[in-house]
């Protein structure tokens, strides 16, 4: 009996031994060490989201995300597309903002580069019966803007193939407009937004990255939802 237990405790013993030999080895070599966070897994690697930018921070100390250039994208509003709610009008993937004009105050949207990233924000701001449009980019290392084009319509039928082909504006950025004279006393209108711009992700040397926008998220199918019930107060 005393035979057996001395085999099994020497049995344990040499095992141990091997697995502190294998681990002084690895250790030797590097193994089992993350020494910077390159070499951690993807999953550790820490990104942070800019406050009030969107911006995330790519964090890698000794490798750098390749700078892709895009040259005159599209920049339009983050709402509904058309391609999906009217069949037909365009192929491209231009967006609407179906827009409440009885609340009074700021609506805010968010603007989506290349229906891929988040660059910028625009704003409705309703005072009485003046309703004026604005827009800024997060920051102007990202954006080299070419054109912009705003248009508000109070019906779908406003918005043909035609125009889609060759959008213009139909009322100046900045400047307000009446909602009892302009859009004719609507109370809901679609806001079409299409600007181009030059833009490069990352933008800076160290290493910002646009936040990719995922049109299918959760987060923005509920908010997509909620525009689809004021298009129905379109007529």
């Amino acid at each position: 009996m005393k035979g057996v237990l001395n085999m099994k405790k020497t049995t344990v013993l040499l095992v141990l031994l091997l697995i502190f030999c294998m681990t002084a080895s690895a250790l030797a070599e590097g193994g089992f060490v993350f020494r910077d966070a390159a070499q951690k897994p993807a999953e550790e690697i820490d990104t942070s989201i800019h406050a009030g930018t969107g911006l995330k921070l790519y964090n890698r100390r000794d490798e750098k995300a390749e700078r892709q250039w895009f040259e005159n994208n599209t920049v339009c509003l983050r709402g509904l597309y058309l391609r999906d709610i009217a069949p037909g009008l365009t192929s491209l993937w231009y967006n609407i903002v179906p827009t409440d004009l009885t609340k009074q105050g700021r609506q805010t949207y968010d603007l989506i580069a290349s229906n891929l990233y988040f660059v910028g924000k625009a704003y409705v701001d309703i005072s009485g019966d003046q309703l004026t449009v604005s827009y800024d980019y997060y920051e102007s290392e990202i954006a080299y803007p070419i054109s912009e084009c705003a248009a508000l319509f109070t019906s779908m039928d406003e918005l043909t193939a035609e125009y889609l082909d060759n959008p213009v504006p139909n009322f100046t950025v900045g400047r307000a407009v009446s909602i009892s004279g302009d859009l004719n006393g609507s109370e809901t209108a679609l806001l079409f937004m299409l600007n181009r711009m030059t833009y490069t992700n990352p933008y800076d040397a160290v290493n910002h990255l646009l936040t990719r926008y995922w049109p299918n998220h959760r987060y923005y199918t509920k908010s997509q939802a909620a525009m689809r019930e004021l298009l129905l107060k379109i007529k």
